[in-house]
């Protein structure tokens, strides 16, 4: 795992609408036969070969401390990087052992005036900021945690922070992560080449992460690559739709894209994905319009409609991107099936046996 180390800055962005995510809630063992799971909280194990769901026991292996889990994404030793409200955790599914990240702060700090002082406790009716997603791109050593400030469950108005945690050389540390202009990111995930896809405002962008020369602190350098959001303005409950989970495949790109603001309907989509970025300096945006509306069409026209998921999928991808992973509910007897796709070929499905609710 990477070597972490405190910093006192935050990005606070604020958002009047955001997007809705779980966090990251699903990860591939490194030998593909499993896939780990959040659900309620807990950290579960799916054999693919059998179908069969256990507990791991997640609290016992933190041994009273915040065990609520939010988030996992794997390194590259097969390890899990299972995250917390108020924590980073270092799991071996294997051995059954956890070490937590000691130099990540059990609040986020945050550089909002509602806050408390920069202390760790919030006074009451202040803002309460927690950990919400994680993911990992090994070969870099790189970790990117978010985080999140709000008032209550039903405010609208949130403020996102964003950590860059780099073990590279002299660079170890936690810096911030800028993203300007448009900078919701939901959903985060890092494609084997060091490309990062994540939601948006709704939509799937695509782009990378530029470090900052003899810095921790770095910034998100990205543009929209296909509009899969719907949106509308109605008297009524609303029926529009985003992005809320991204997986990268060798090929393809697989997305929820579900009810945007609420309960309710959702989807897997598969769709064709991007050529790599090349150019290391300036924007990795095309720029013209005359290259975006293309790529938009072409983007939208090879999305496939995988099947119903309204509420978590556990959409994940293995390591080698050969095989994606995710749950689908629905039907009239609103029953949760597991498949398994490999790349752009056909789903198959999973029968699962689990006395375990996902």
């Amino acid at each position: 795992m990477v070597n972490f180390r405190c910093a006192k800055a935050a990005l606070a962005v604020f958002l009047l609408c955001t997007g809705q995510s779980n966090g990251a809630e699903a990860a591939f063992s490194k030998d593909g036969k499993k896939v780990f799971l959040v659900a309620d909280a807990k950290l579960l194990v799916l054999q693919l070969h059998s179908g069969r769901v256990s507990d791991l026991q997640f609290s016992n292996m933190v041994k009273g401390a915040d065990s609520q889990l939010v988030a996992i994404a794997r390194d590259g030793q097969g390890r899990l990087a299972c995250l917390t409200k108020s924590g980073l955790w270092t799991v071996d599914p294997d051995a059954g052992t956890a070490a937590a990240v000691a130099e990540v702060p059990p609040v986020p700090p945050s550089e909002q005036k509602d806050d408390s002082g920069g202390s760790d406790t919030a006074a009451p009716n202040q803002s309460e900021r927690a950990y919400c997603d994680v993911a990992l791109f090994p070969p870099a050593e790189q970790t990117l945690i978010i985080s999140h400030t709000q008032r209550s469950d039903y405010s609208p108005t949130r403020s996102w922070n964003y950590w860059l945690l780099s073990g590279k050389k002299k660079l170890s540390g936690l810096g911030i992560l800028g993203i300007r202009r448009h900078s919701e990111m939901v959903a985060p995930v890092f494609a084997s080449d060091g490309d990062i896809f994540y939601a948006g405002e709704g939509d799937l962008w695509h782009g990378r992460i530029d470090q900052w020369e003899e810095s921790v602190s770095g910034s998100v350098n990205a543009y929209r690559y296909a509009p899969l959001a719907t949106f509308e303005t109605v008297n009524m409950s609303p029926a529009e739709m985003a992005v809320t989970n991204v997986a990268v495949s060798a090929k393809m790109l697989y997305a929820q894209v579900r009810r945007w603001g609420g309960t309710g309907y959702g989807h897997i989509v598969r769709l064709a994905k991007p050529a790599p970025i090349k150019n290391t300096k300036g924007s990795v945006s095309p720029f013209s319009l005359r290259k975006f509306y293309p790529m938009y069409v072409k983007a939208l026209q090879s999305v496939q409609i995988l099947g119903d998921s309204d509420l978590s999928s556990y959409l994940c991808a293995s390591e080698d991107g050969r095989r994606e992973f995710f749950v689908t509910r629905g039907g009239r007897d609103n029953k949760v099936r597991a498949w398994l796709a490999t790349d752009d070929g056909s789903p198959h499905e999973i029968p699962l046996h689990s006395e375990v609710k996902l």
